[in-house]
């Protein structure tokens, strides 16, 4: 189902920046978040799972950026 261009990801806020996310690829979790970036954002918090494609408005990014 998932190829390069189409991504089943989830989505984290951070409990330390209120303005950030961090995106994953649901397959995956958070096993590639970097143990720095785990640190700096504090917990996170799981708000959605979403199919992202890359012609998907995303607030602060591009998709295919995140993609």
């Amino acid at each position: 189902m998932e190829t390069s261009s189409v991504m089943l990801c989830t989505v984290y806020r951070c409990s330390r920046e209120s303005d950030m996310y961090i995106y994953v690829n649901r397959a995956e979790g958070l096993s590639r978040v970097p143990e720095d970036l785990q640190q700096r954002t504090g917990a996170l918090s799981e708000v959605l799972t979403m199919k992202l494609v890359p012609d998907r408005k995303l607030a602060r990014a591009s998709a295919p950026e995140v993609l």
